[in-house]
């Protein structure tokens, strides 16, 4: 017998669509003419908005209706990692986060149609310190488990996918404080990594490289980390420091780049190295001096000369080397698409999340427009 009952609002998408477009709830209590104690209740699950108030979530937040009503992915308490500066907002590390769990609901999405590469990670699964002799030999035995040896890194964001990780690049409208955040999902007893960068026009390539490599840090030397963990100062502190080290071991191993940056004396030179291996001047000295190629008055005297120079923001070869362009994600959405397996709109209604976020999930340059984008050559492939 048919009911008129209404469908149940799911209370952490009230959270999330908040969250997403960045506003606290004061300010939505604001918006709508309502007290934070009402929307705390919302979202809390103790009371159900009212057809009006539902109106408001959805024309103000800009969501679609069925959203609220969709089941998000089951929490897991890994801990987010984020590369930011002490300066963001709990409201911008909130929004980034619920961008991974949105990343991680539409790759479960492409995964009922598709392989992804399998996850390669030699990840850590026990709590542990490490001091930088250790870093340097994990970072050694990735590099060599990855067949880099001791070359330069080409694509940074190609081999992380090769390897698992999901990546997606996300730009702002406005400034953030927040360089990259990196999160473990247990999906269907997988250990998924999922990373999404922070892009402004203003970030170099060498700096998202270096945020990659910061993140696959974490994923190897803190997967056990959870969020409690993390909300420690000290520990945060410790780890960030832990990932820093390894993101320079990595991306500059320590045979090879010794032997080139001993005759480095000079910004100059730096320049040069930079050219090879894709990473900034500020990170090449820093890197020297914990090899002890350089000594700690020389780095001081390399950075003083590079705030005379005016180019701390931005170094020379920034507008040259050019940024590495996540494709795992596309590539899902262009072969549903072009095998003619679900079509733009009907995979925005399978997932329920808003146009723009799945857009930049995938990679796609015009939210719906951009869904039916020319062919790709695949990395990933459908289930037979």
């Amino acid at each position: 017998m048919a009911t008129n009952k209404p469908r149940d609002i799911n209370p952490e998408r009230l959270i999330q669509a908040r969250l997403i477009r960045g506003f606290s709830r004061q300010e939505i209590a604001d918006a709508f003419e309502i007290t934070r104690q009402a929307v705390s209740q919302y979202e809390n699950g103790i009371c159900r908005p009212k057809p009006e108030v539902m109106r408001q979530y959805q024309t103000y937040l800009d969501m679609p209706l069925n959203f609220f009503y969709s089941q998000p992915l089951q929490k897991t308490n890994t801990a987010f990692h984020f590369r930011k500066l002490q300066k963001s907002t709990n409201t911008e590390q909130g929004c980034t986060a619920v961008r991974l769990g949105f990343m991680a609901e539409v790759y479960s999405y492409f995964s009922k149609y598709m392989e992804f590469p399998e996850t390669n990670i030699p990840m850590k699964n026990e709590y542990d310190c490490y001091n930088e002799a250790e870093i340097e030999a994990i970072a050694t035995q990735v590099r060599n488990q990855w067949n880099l040896k001791g070359r330069p890194i080409k694509n940074i964001t190609a081999l992380m996918e090769n390897y698992g990780c999901i990546i997606s690049k996300f730009s702002c409208k406005k400034n953030v404080d927040i360089d990259a955040c990196s999160k473990i999902f247990d999906l269907n007893g997988e250990a998924r990594p999922f990373i999404t960068l922070i892009s402004d026009t203003g970030v170099s390539s060498c700096r998202e490289r270096f945020s990659l490599a910061h993140e696959l840090g974490h994923m190897i030397l803190h997967s056990w980390a959870d969020v409690d963990y993390t909300k420690n100062k000290a520990e945060h502190n410790r780890i960030e420091a832990e990932a820093n080290y390894f993101a320079g071991a990595f991306l500059l191993p320590f045979d090879e780049f010794s032997r080139e940056a001993l005759s480095c004396s000079s910004i100059d030179s730096f320049i040069a190295l930079k050219d090879r291996w894709k990473v900034s001047i500020g990170a090449m000295i820093v890197r020297a001096k914990n090899l002890s190629i350089i000594s700690e008055n020389q780095a001081k005297y390399l950075f003083k000369q590079i705030n005379l120079r005016g180019i701390r923001k931005k170094e020379p070869l920034d507008d040259v080397i050019p940024h590495d362009e996540p494709q795992n994600m596309y590539n899902a959405l262009n072969l549903l698409t072009e095998n003619g397996i679900r079509s733009g709109d009907e995979i925005l209604e399978d997932l329920t999340l808003p146009v723009e976020e799945v857009s930049q999930i995938c990679g796609v340059a015009e939210e719906q427009n951009s869904f039916f984008s020319p062919k790709l050559r695949p990395i990933i492939r459908l289930f037979s």
